[in-house]
């Protein structure tokens, strides 16, 4: 079978066109208009998958080649059932054998030959070139028509014609060639309708979604939330609420932002709660500027008796040099002066032990800014098992900054979400994806959110964290 396309104006020059090129008996397999883009830069068009089939696409090519071109536009101008017929009568003169004249005959150069070796002739080859060139003589000339030829014994040429060279099996090869690529093309214009079909199946079923629903969906989507928990929520807003109310936008939104609120977890601190005694040691870890030392010191000011423990270890550059981090940390800034912020430097974790264990027999609370340096994360699972052994109250919080990529902040949860009690995220003021931080609270929602930082003063940026900060600054409400 033949498939072929069709692009034309209007319906009828399409159809003329078909008949033209496969015939009247072409059969049409899809039709698709095509009505351009904004009806100004492309015009209307009818495009027409037709088919024919292998057999009478030969006949109609067989009266093709025997009328002229001009002729040709005239034949097909009639109706279809006169083409038919006229194909159709030229195709049984063309199938009766036709008799053996005194001039070529069934040797006319323009007739397809089929060489058949007799046995006589497959002995004669063994013996020899001459003896093969002599028996040639035998040999059998049919055309492919359904009534046998007459043998006839033909003088053998001086030198063999080139039809004698290809092998007998070429025309079956090509046949099954072609088959194999009418096959192929079958296939494509299948998938091509089923893709077609599924297509206008998906605008359908989002067409016909409440609006509530669809304004609801579009904007999750806007605002870079996770494609399932959208569906998630979808799905349970459809169930829990009325029919009747999927087209209230209102109570859509309104629905969707309590849902919301519950997937964000959140908890105070142990030294922020009340009718806790006893001192309290908290471990703040972050790998690059998240503005963590700030929020320590927040959290000092507003704390009566504290110290912060600052890790800042001795490294040594490729030179060989030794740089000591403690010395900036050491110049504390006029705030900690003026808040009577204690700071202390350890440049091993061996000496954060000794800090802390001397610190919390003065009943202190503790604060470790712990940042990982040169990525040897392995030291802060050294840090909290030991601090862990040697004192009771203790957590471990992880520090996020809301200006880092999604993906940054998702790699450190993976990497100590099994250490950390807590998240504290710094630079939320300058937050420009709520999405990302909604994200990250929904895909590690067992570790709750501690506090936000959200700028530099010290010690009034510093807020509790709440599931209606980030919503508000998600929906900027």
């Amino acid at each position: 079978m033949f498939v072929r396309k069709f692009e034309a104006e209007t319906l009828e020059e399409a159809l003329k066109e078909i008949k033209k090129e496969l015939g009247p008996d072409a059969v049409i397999l899809k039709t698709v208009t095509n009505k351009g883009l904004r009806g100004a830069f492309k015009k209307k068009k009818i495009e027409i998958t037709a088919a024919i089939s292998e057999r009478n696409y030969s006949r109609k090519a067989n009266v093709d080649q025997a009328i002229t071109p001009a002729a040709k536009d005239k034949f097909y101008q009639a109706d279809s059932e006169h083409i038919g017929k006229m194909i159709g009568q030229y195709s049984a003169n063309q199938s009766q054998p036709k008799k053996s004249g005194s001039e070529y005959g069934n040797m006319a150069l323009n007739r397809q030959v089929q060489i058949v070796q007799t046995s006589e002739t497959n002995s004669a080859t063994s013996r020899g070139l001459d003896d093969f060139l002599s028996a040639t003589s035998e040999q059998e000339l049919s055309t492919p028509s359904r009534s046998p030829a007459p043998q006839r014994s033909v003088a053998a040429p001086s030198k063999p014609p080139v039809a004698q060279k290809a092998p007998p099996q070429s025309a079956e090869n090509t046949n099954q060639s072609r088959e194999l690529y009418l096959s192929a093309l079958d296939k494509i214009a299948d998938l091509e309708r089923k893709i077609f079909d599924l297509s206008k199946n998906l605008e359908t079923k989002e067409k016909s979604q409440a609006r509530g629903l669809y304004q609801l969906r579009n904007t999750l989507r806007s605002l870079d939330i996770d494609s399932s928990y959208i569906q998630k929520l979808l799905i349970k807003l459809q169930y829990e609420l009325p029919e009747n109310s999927l087209d209230n936008t209102e109570l859509i939104f309104e629905t969707a932002l309590k849902e919301m609120m519950t997937m964000i977890k959140t908890d105070s601190a142990h030294f922020a709660k009340e009718n806790v005694s006893g001192p309290h040691l908290t471990i703040f870890v972050s790998e690059t500027s998240c503005g963590q030392t700030t929020l320590i010191r927040k959290l000092a000011s507003i704390s009566q008796n504290s110290v912060v423990v600052s890790y800042c270890p001795v490294r040594k550059t490729d030179t060989g040099e030794t740089i000591e981090g403690g010395a900036v940390q050491e110049n504390q800034n006029l705030a900690c002066k003026i808040f009577g912020i204690e700071t202390v430097v350890a440049k091993s974790i061996s000496e954060i032990l000794a800090l802390c264990r001397k610190n919390s027999e003065l009943g202190r609370d503790i604060f470790i800014d712990f940042k990982v340096v040169g990525g040897q994360s392995f030291e802060v699972k050294q840090l909290v098992d030991g601090v862990k052994r040697s004192f009771k109250d203790v957590e471990t919080f992880v520090s996020l900054s809301a200006i880092h990529s999604e993906v940054y902040n998702r790699k450190i949860l993976n990497c100590y979400q099994k250490l950390i009690d807590g998240i504290v995220i710094g630079h939320l003021d300058l937050c420009l994806n709520y999405g990302a931080i909604f994200n990250l609270l929904y895909a590690f929602n067992k570790i709750p959110l501690k506090f936000f930082s959200t700028g530099d003063v010290i010690p009034d940026d510093l807020e509790a964290a709440t599931p209606e900060r980030i919503l508000a600054g998600l929906f900027h409400l």
